[in-house]
């Protein structure tokens, strides 16, 4: 079951590695984002305890998209939540993260 909505984030860079850190409003949330790199078609590698949701390879385009949660329960209300990719790292890139609340701690 979920509470609605709670924080949600957004980043982006000419280059680098994809990241968007966010505060939770929650404990015991779900953590989701989307991401688009139109500098090529290229696999993402999402950080640690994170995990691919699904990703979409335009090699005609040249464009990628996805989506990654994080792969555990949020700690304490207020706790800085990450969502990243190790690769590809020098890609213009942008990415959005939002938090699913749940029904009470632990939830």
């Amino acid at each position: 079951m979920s509470n609605g909505a709670g924080a949600s984030a957004s980043a982006g860079a000419a280059s680098g590695t994809p990241a968007v850190s966010m505060l939770t409003s929650e404990e015991g949330s779900l953590v989701y984002g989307v991401g688009s790199d139109w500098s090529g078609a290229a696999p993402r590698s999402p950080g640690v305890n994170q995990v691919l949701l699904h990703e979409q390879l335009d090699a005609r385009s040249g464009k990628t998209f996805w989506s990654q949660y994080l792969g555990e329960i949020s700690g304490p209300a207020g706790e800085v939540v990450t969502l990243n990719d190790t690769a590809p790292n020098g890609d213009r890139w942008n990415m959005a993260s939002v938090e699913i609340r749940g029904d009470g701690p632990g939830n």
